[in-house]
């Protein structure tokens, strides 16, 4: 919330070069089956993309400026997530499974979703 934080400016640019350092180190990537290549590169270039645009909004001086980055990266998170969630349905329809010890885990949904009653 405090715009005005150094410090909390600087966590946020690290985190979004973090993101856009997985992204790039994603796209070298040799080894990805045929089939899985689209998705794979999409999900790659969403993490460099979300990155890149949550890199702008630390950077913001006037709160136009800085409601525009957030709406940037909003939409930028909202194409991570179809790209995200689209690998997970091709693993699912491949048949491909993860035990929670394995590092693809990451890409399994093993219990349903409950948001609870409003």
């Amino acid at each position: 919330e405090d715009r005005t934080s150094a410090t909390k400016a600087s966590l946020a640019i690290r985190y979004a070069e973090d993101l856009k350092r997985l992204g790039q180190d994603l796209q070298e990537f040799s080894e990805v089956p045929a089939r899985a290549v689209p998705f794979h590169k999409k999900l790659a270039a969403s993490y460099v993309e979300t990155g890149t645009k949550l890199a702008l909004i630390p950077k913001t001086k006037t709160d136009a400026e800085f409601l525009a980055a957030v709406e940037t990266y909003n939409r930028s998170m909202d194409a991570f997530t179809n790209n995200y969630v689209a690998l997970v349905q091709f693993f699912i329809a491949q048949g491909v499974s993860f035990s929670p010890s394995d590092p693809g885990s990451i890409f399994s949904f093993t219990a349903p979703v409950s948001f609870g009653s409003f």
